[in-house]
């Protein structure tokens, strides 16, 4: 049960913080920021963000709602 919970823990990691040593072509998310809706509740924005191969240029794409509060 222990070791699920690490590997639980490793995933959400994984998932909700950018790679630094991400590659040319490699894709990563980062966090745009916190947009509230009318009801006051606040939600992650995402985009997607990788280095163009060749010249290393970093290039995200437009910020997507996530579904998680924030």
């Amino acid at each position: 049960m222990i070791k699920l919970l690490e590997r639980a823990g490793e995933l959400l990691l994984e998932r909700f913080i950018p790679r630094v040593e991400a590659q040319a072509g490699e894709t990563w998310r980062e966090t745009c920021e916190c947009r509230y809706d009318s009801a006051g509740i606040g939600y992650l924005w995402w985009r997607d963000c990788r280095y163009a191969p060749g010249s290393g240029e970093k290039r995200c794409g437009p910020c997507w709602n996530s579904a998680i509060r924030c």
